[in-house]
């Protein structure tokens, strides 16, 4: 047991320091720092080794060390290379100028205590709790223990073809468990779940490390901690489901790039595309809801620039080549065996809006205070909804709670309402950018004028 949680955790590591690779060999001007980098690192580097991975799949070869060997060799060879030019260590430490008084450094630091406990219950859930709920045992595992067991994707029309099961389900998640499995030499059903844990870890830094360069420490520690108690949060940290692993990649895809935005840098573009092809490769809803919303950003973004238009539509295509080169193959892949995207029948269905006023606002265990803080939060300083700052966080998520919302009231997904798990576990998904925005939100209300014109471009 203990030789085998090992080799998992390790298998979690040699991604991140290919992750860390891509990411420093894209950020030459070290605009982000090392948190950022090691917060990224996973994420990016789990999503390119799927995408890896399914090509290898796609085209028959059989998964084995040997075969996945040259995706990290690539980022060892990336890493030699800055090495030797120093370039490899080059983030810039920038946070919040506000002064923090000892008060506030007390509070950060209890806030970061509880985030710790937060992160320490779950990573104790994978050790002593099996998954069992039923698309974490039926869907995500199933696939994972089928691409595992069959040493590839199987032949089109075999029983192990896309990991069995639903054909129409992205393989992010699966792929990567498979390779935990493949690099540990056995198949462990709770520890692979350590891919789960090992998002919601990456997650917390990555809020906290973006949020910090808008917010005081206490303030950056304070929405962290929001964020880690959500309770869906902590049970989806261990539970084997993709929701947040999709709802992490939403949140960097925003995050970085809403700092292409602030820097005009198109490194943040290009790790943005990588985000985004990895959320559509996790769960359907990361291209049919999610990544129009990302889009519409980007356009609203980029017609706020004063770049004249044969640079924009640079700006635009290239980040759509990296998403297409990454993204491609399974998006060619679901059009070539007509694999769904989900949906239902259309309609409007008037009945949803009582349900989910219940779930949002009155009914206990879901997200009652979280939707009530929100509208007390934002009626604070309304001018805000001006700044461009805010909105490249806020907007994104405006778009993505519509979309949700649309699914329940315009088809016959709204009978899904009355299983509450359905609209909880859609809306634990876009919970992290709301979270975020109301930190940035706080933040910007308390910070120094100057600070926010700075920062803003004003």
């Amino acid at each position: 047991m203990f030789l085998d949680a090992l080799l998992m955790f390790v298998s979690i590591l040699l991604p991140s320091v290919t992750g860390f690779a891509i990411i420093a060999a894209m950020d030459r001007k070290g605009l982000t720092n090392g948190l950022e980098r090691a917060a990224l690192s996973f994420g990016i580097g789990a999503g390119c080794l799927s995408f890896y991975m399914f090509f290898l799949g796609v085209i028959g070869i059989t998964y084995s060390f040997a075969a996945l060997l040259p995706y990290f060799a690539a980022g060892f060879v990336i890493i030699a290379a800055l090495m030797k030019k120093k370039a490899l260590f080059t983030g810039r430490v920038e946070t919040s100028p506000e002064k923090t008084s000892a008060v506030e450094k007390t509070l950060g630091a209890v806030f970061l205590a509880l985030i710790a406990v937060k992160l320490f219950l779950p990573l104790l859930n994978v050790f002593i709790w099996p998954p069992y709920f039923d698309d974490a045992v039926t869907t995500w595992d199933f696939k994972a223990k089928v691409i595992f067991t069959a040493g590839g994707l199987g032949a089109g029309g075999s029983e192990e073809f896309l990991g069995g099961g639903l054909l129409n389900y992205p393989l992010g998640t699966p792929l990567f468990k498979a390779w935990m499995g493949i690099f540990a030499g056995t198949w462990n059903t709770s520890l692979v779940h350590l891919y789960d844990f090992a998002i919601f870890a990456s997650m917390t830094a990555v809020f906290y490390a973006f949020l910090r360069r808008h917010a005081s420490f206490a303030i950056a520690a304070a929405f962290t901690y929001v964020l880690a108690s959500i309770p869906l949060m902590s049970f989806h940290a261990h539970g084997g489901h993709a929701d947040m692993a999709v709802g992490y990649y939403l949140l960097a895809s925003v995050l970085l790039l809403s700092r292409w935005f602030q820097t005009g840098e198109t490194s943040f573009l290009y790790m943005t595309a990588i985000t985004s092809a990895a959320m559509t490769f996790t769960k359907n809803e990361g291209l049919v809801l999610y990544a129009p919303a990302i889009v519409l950003t980007f356009l609203f973004l980029i017609a706020k620039t004063d770049a004249p238009l044969r640079e924009r539509i640079k700006k635009i295509a290239v980040p759509c080549a990296v998403f297409l080169v990454l993204a491609g193959p399974w998006l060619m892949v679901k059009v070539l065996y007509g694999l769904s995207v989900g949906g239902g029948k259309l309609g409007i269905h008037g009945e949803a809006f009582t349900e989910l006023a219940a779930v949002f606002f009155w009914e206990e265990g879901a997200f009652n205070i979280l939707s009530a803080g929100t509208v007390l939060i934002l009626f604070t300083n309304l001018r805000l909804f001006k700044d461009m700052t805010f909105l490249s966080y806020f907007m994104p998520f405006a778009l993505t709670f519509l979309a949700t919302l649309a699914v329940f009231v315009f088809t016959s997904n709204y009978e899904w309402l009355y299983l509450r798990t359905t609209i909880n576990r859609s809306f634990l998904i876009i919970s992290p950018l709301l979270v975020f925005s109301l930190g940035i939100f706080t933040g910007l209300t308390f910070s120094k004028e100057k600070f926010k014109k700075s920062k803003r471009g004003e």
